[in-house]
């Protein structure tokens, strides 16, 4: 049903015919939901309407041949019947607009993500304020998201492969996926009419991750793995000094993050029961904030590390009445910022202790102590349920696939294992056999 009707309009436009149109302005009758009318420059359009049931009245649009007009009114239509109507107004907006919106429509959101989310837009043109306002909208940013094709999208993703990792290229897609969502959820854009469909990313390398090399390794084996060893980890500690040596202990006994690491507070341990409450993390702003994911949130039991952090705590002067202090701390006693402790004390530390030496490109990383801590657990057979709780994923294909490593030593005692169910003669035969 349309509203305003044919008729109530015609009262306010009396030509008839197109050919009646004599100045600007002048329009003719409305007949089947479009009209003629001539704009200033003397050109003749067609104006077109339709009901929108989303907005709950009649949406206009103009172009230049009846037939256009028509298409559009179909295409309308069928929107209408499948429930695919977009707001034309949100519609005709930019892409940066539409941006900033999503960015600020989370306030459950991370600060750290928040900061993540604000940097990856920069990749496409979008400048934001601290409050989500837009600064800066330019190219691919300025164009009005509806009419945001696939193919914009691949040309934007190509660029960024010039100057950006595929890791960078694959988050920052992410981000521009998840502004296209919420178009579709606020009709910014048709349901399942993202652009970003089928688009060609990069694939990321897998990264080379350390494993330990365990006393009774034979070297020869871990050719052409990149290994650790007990000594090593031992000279590390030792060369990152007394008040950063329990860092490295606790981030390859608890398998924690830089950040979970950095954000413990005294209030976190509970000695009497050697356990480690991680309930915070300290991002790159220096925040403490909730752990990025809800299973970050846990309890580690390790009473061998009881001795060590009691030390630490009297080193520091710290008692139970300091809940709130932090146990790691720069030298003028703020929290740690990971860049400069990286540069002042992670780097110095791996130059003495003769491990700067770059595996895959690139030195070792103190997260790269987590996936000595998974190698640690996949070789000792620890149950896939435990090393998924003590690393925070939420799900355990996160700590298979990202950081346990197959070793030698346990591929030997698969190959043991197998070899001692299979036969390759009949039992008669390997009876026989085995008597003589």
């Amino acid at each position: 049903m349309e509203n305003p009707t044919d008729a109530q309009s015609s009262k306010r436009q009396p030509k008839q015919r197109r050919e009646d149109l004599k100045q600007p302005g002048d329009s003719t009758f409305w007949k089947e939901s479009r009209r003629y009318r001539m704009l200033k420059s003397g050109k003749v359009v067609v104006d077109a309407r339709a009901w929108s049931a989303l907005l709950n009245k009649q949406v206009y649009a103009t172009r230049d041949t009846v037939s256009a007009a028509k298409s559009w009114q179909a295409r309308q239509q069928v929107a209408r019947s499948q429930g695919e109507e977009v707001d034309l107004r949100r519609a005709k907006q930019p892409f940066a607009v539409i941006a900033a919106e999503w960015w600020t429509s989370n306030p459950a959101k991370r600060h750290g993500s928040l900061t993540t989310d604000r940097h990856r837009l920069v990749g496409t043109g979008v400048t934001l304020y601290d409050n989500g306002e837009v600064i800066e909208a330019k190219g691919f940013a300025a164009q009005p998201i509806v009419r945001i094709t696939a193919a914009d999208v691949q040309r934007l993703v190509d660029t960024w492969r010039i100057n950006h990792k595929p890791s960078t290229v694959r988050g920052m897609f992410s981000t521009l996926r998840a502004v296209f969502n919420y178009a579709e959820k606020s009709n910014a854009i048709p349901k399942g009419k993202s652009p970003c469909a089928n688009i060609h990313r990069p694939e990321v390398p897998e990264m080379e991750r350390p494993v330990l090399l365990q006393d009774d390794d034979d070297p020869a084996d871990f050719d052409g793995v990149w290994t650790l060893s007990n000594d090593d980890l031992i000279r590390l500690a030792d060369a990152m000094g007394a008040n950063y040596s329990l860092m490295v202990w606790i981030g390859a006994y608890l398998g924690m993050r830089w950040g979970e690491v950095a954000g413990l507070t005294v209030s976190a341990l509970n000695l009497l029961k050697g356990e480690i409450n991680v309930m915070l993390a300290l991002d790159r702003q220096r925040l403490l904030d909730e752990p990025k994911t809800s299973a970050g949130k846990r309890t580690i039991v390790d009473c061998d590390l009881v001795d060590d952090f009691a030390a630490h705590l009297r080193r520091r002067g710290l008692t139970a009445a300091d809940g709130d202090a932090l146990l790691f701390v720069n030298t003028k006693g703020r929290s740690l910022i990971y860049s400069s402790w990286r540069l002042r004390v992670w780097l110095p530390a791996l130059d003495k202790a003769c491990l700067a030496k770059k595996q895959g490109g690139r030195y070792l990383g103190f997260h790269d102590l987590r996936s000595v801590n998974a190698s640690i657990m996949v070789a000792q057979g620890v149950d896939p349920k435990t090393a998924q709780v003590r690393f925070g994923h939420a799900r355990y294909t996160t700590t298979a696939g990202l950081y346990a490593r197959s070793t030698p030593r346990r591929n030997r005692q698969a190959s043991e294992k197998i070899h001692a169910v299979l036969r390759r003669q009949p039992r008669d035969e390997q009876t026989e056999s085995a008597q003589n």
